[in-house]
Parts: structure tokens; C-alpha cells; sequence
């Protein structure tokens, strides 16, 4: 079973996420903040990271530059789900070296085929099924 950390302040988009990919089949740990997020990484050792860009103290792109540097993170791909959809932020996430980016409201199909291949385990349900 694939684990995916999700690190989303919203509850509300912290719980739809976490429940959508339970429901999928991962694990899941979901953090409010990327405060913690290398001990968490660590502790974790998830698959994949879902990173929103916009967080409470530390944002998105330290957080994301930060597990980079670390040698127990570097290589964990990392998909941004963000609310900004500019090319600017775009292009400044994929250079920090994240996998993909998902502007929200995220469309639920492609996103969950992205997630699948990224952890290697394609063909997870579908919503609803």
C-alpha cells in the first residue's frame, strides 16, 4: 500500500483529500502546516507528498526546498495542489522539482491517475465506484 503525506491548512480540502485517497487505497497522514514536514517525512516515509502552496508560517515552496535538500526526502516525488493558477507558479514549482501541479478545484479523474502512476499503483478505484 502506497503512503501519501497531504499537507493542506484548509480542513475542509484536508479531509475531501485524505478521505478520497483512503478510499483509493493509500495511507494517508495529513498535516495542517509544513512546519514539521521533514520529521513527519521521515517518520512517515511516504511515496508521495501532495503540498498545497499557501500554508501557515512555513509556505509551500521553503517547504518544498527544504525536503529537497534533505537526502531522506530528496527523491520523494511531490505533486502541488494550489488554488493559484498563474504560469509563474507553475513554473516556479516544477523548477523547485515537483512532479506535477494541480490548480484547484482539482479535476478528480486525471488527478487520481497522476497520483496512481506517481506511486505505482495504477488502476485504483474510481470516485463513486
Amino acid at each position: 500500500m502506497a503512503r501519501i503525506l497531504v499537507v493542506e491548512d484548509n480542513p475542509a480540502n484536508r479531509k475531501l483529500l485524505a478521505g478520497l485517497l483512503v478510499q483509493q487505497g493509500y495511507e494517508i497522514v495529513a498535516l495542517e502546516s509544513a512546519e514539521d514536514i521533514l520529521a513527519e517525512t521521515r517518520a512517515f516515509r511516504p511515496n508521495l507528498i501532495l503540498m498545497d502552496l499557501r500554508l501557515p508560517g512555513r509556505d509551500g515552496y521553503s517547504a518544498i526546498e527544504i525536503l529537497r535538500r534533505d537526502p531522506a526526502s530528496a527523491n520523494i516525488p511531490i505533486v502541488v495542489t494550489s488554488a493559484y493558477a498563474l504560469p509563474a507558479d507553475t513554473h516556479r514549482a516544477l523548477e523547485l522539482g515537483v512532479a506535477d501541479y494541480f490548480s484547484k478545484p482539482l479535476d478528480m479523474p486525471r488527478f487520481l491517475a497522476r497520483i496512481g502512476i506517481l506511486t505505482g499503483q495504477p488502476g485504483q478505484r474510481q470516485p463513486g465506484a
